[in-house]
């Protein structure tokens, strides 16, 4: 043997986070298009005032009706007096409406979180 051939290239520390990185940015990549491309799923309004004056009020009161409903049979909370001293824990509505492939409304939606 006449010697040791070795690279002449720079070499760099490997990052093992490339793979999961190029993954998360084409999800987002994704996501976004899709919330570009369509108006579903799009949070509209901010409070419940908002919903109740607006033209679509009995939608609303339906889908908050419905959502009160399936955390009450669902055993989510329970309703108990305020003590002094304590911080209480406050919830807001999340409202959306549901359109279909051709941009109809599918069904209105409201969530407490």
């Amino acid at each position: 043997i006449d010697g040791v051939w070795r690279s002449n290239r720079q070499r760099q520390q490997a990052d093992w986070n490339q793979d999961y990185q190029r993954t998360v940015n084409k999800d987002a990549a994704q996501r976004a298009q899709r919330h570009a491309n369509s108006e579903s799923d799009v949070s509209l309004l901010g409070t419940i005032r908002e919903a109740y004056a607006g033209p679509d009020t009995d939608h609303w009161k339906s889908a908050i009706e419905e959502e009160l409903l399936n955390l009450n049979s669902n055993h989510v909370y329970e309703t108990v007096p305020i003590l002094e001293g304590v911080t209480l824990i406050t919830s807001k509505p999340i409202f959306h409406i549901k359109c279909d492939h051709s941009g109809n409304v599918e069904c209105y939606k409201a969530c407490i979180v």
